[in-house]
């Protein structure tokens, strides 16, 4: 059986991919800022 804890807790790759999507919303809102790009709606997908 799995551990309650360790289904609490993000594991490694999750991590890793929320730092992944804040470091791209990061670079969205400064190109965006720049007029270089149209912002996407992520909560669509």
């Amino acid at each position: 059986m799995l551990n309650i804890d360790e289904i609490k807790k993000p594991s490694k790759g999750q991590k890793l991919i929320n730092k992944i999507r804040e470091s791209d919303l990061i670079k969205m809102k400064s190109m965006v800022r720049e007029g270089e790009a149209i912002p996407i709606d992520r909560n669509k997908s």
